[in-house]
């Protein structure tokens, strides 16, 4: 077996000893997303929406997300510090959009894939 091919086998072999795991990863991939897809709406939207703090918060949950997936899909031991970091990320870009959502369901779709995704990477920190 080469190194990736090592390297696949580990991580498939992670997520099917700690299901939990392979949730958060699922979990941060769709968040990355719905916040990727949040921007320029909010961009277009403008007004609050597009302040930079708010628009500057997408962007950090995007980057959070995209490396705690990638270490949770690769088993890495550093997922834990990463996970809790997202947990935070992830927690204020909700309130953030929360607070200017108006109803905008876009907006509370983004609200309820961050809520999930620093739900499962808080469990995960903790160990539960």
């Amino acid at each position: 077996m080469n190194e990736v091919q090592t390297s696949k086998a580990e991580a498939s072999t992670t997520a099917t000893k700690f299901p939990k795991t392979h949730e958060c990863a699922e979990a941060c991939h769709e968040c990355q997303d719905a916040c990727l897809q949040l921007i320029p709406h909010c961009l277009a939207m403008e007004g609050e929406h597009s302040a930079a703090k708010h628009i500057g918060l997408l962007m950090d949950c995007v980057a959070v997300c995209d490396a705690s997936h990638n270490l949770l899909h690769r088993g890495s031991g550093m997922h834990v510090e990463m996970c809790r970091m997202c947990a935070a990320v992830c927690e204020a870009c909700a309130t953030s959009c929360e607070a200017t959502a108006n109803g905008d369901e876009t907006m509370l779709e983004c609200v309820a894939a961050c809520r999930k995704c620093a739900e499962l990477c808080e469990g995960l920190a903790r160990g539960v």
